[in-house]
């Protein structure tokens, strides 16, 4: 949650999130690596439902703010958080894919995930492009630009807007960016 946060601290925030969404993944390959498709399914899972938490907050009330803003940065524009987040999800829908057809083959030695492995990190690259592209541009220009109430509106938005997403009181689909 980013209740806990100061006002001035909108980069750092975030990337906690990150760090927990790198954890979920290591846990889900961890668990591949082991055979253990059980705890790969759920780790997974979690790592879905991190992910359109993160994606709720800054499709609903991060990227709209920084539009309001009305800063044009070369490779930073709104629409490029858009593409990523539509990105994201399709490569991860790509890889529960994978590990459902995983399971139908009962894999019985490690080797056996490493396609699956693979298959992943086109997820991670994307992943990281685009937190590259959140720590150097989006939350650094919204810090920069707005002024210590406006910040406090933000993170008090975003807060409510992570708890609602997280207690399942609205689902998610990231949106189609215009063209």
């Amino acid at each position: 949650m980013l209740r806990r946060m100061t006002p001035t601290q909108l980069p750092s925030a975030f990337q906690q999130g990150h760090r927990r969404l790198d954890a979920l993944l290591l846990d889900h390959q961890e668990a591949l690596i082991a055979l253990d498709l059980a705890t790969a399914r759920r780790a997974l899972a979690a790592y879905r439902a991190e992910l359109e938490v993160h994606m709720a907050v800054e499709e609903d009330v991060v990227i709209p703010a920084f539009e309001a803003l009305g800063v044009e940065i070369r490779g930073g524009g709104a629409h490029y958080y858009l593409l990523e987040h539509r990105k994201l999800d399709d490569l991860l829908r790509g890889v529960e894919e994978g590990l459902e057809e995983l399971a139908r083959r009962a894999p019985s030695r490690p080797r056996d995930v490493l396609p699956l492995l693979k298959r992943e990190l086109s997820l991670e690259h994307v992943m990281e492009h685009h937190e590259t592209r959140e720590d150097y541009a989006l939350y650094p220009t919204l810090d920069e630009r707005l002024d210590d109430a406006a910040r406090a509106e933000l993170v008090r938005r975003m807060d409510e807007r992570e708890a609602a997403a997280r207690d399942g009181r609205d689902s998610f689909t990231p949106r189609r960016p215009r063209p």
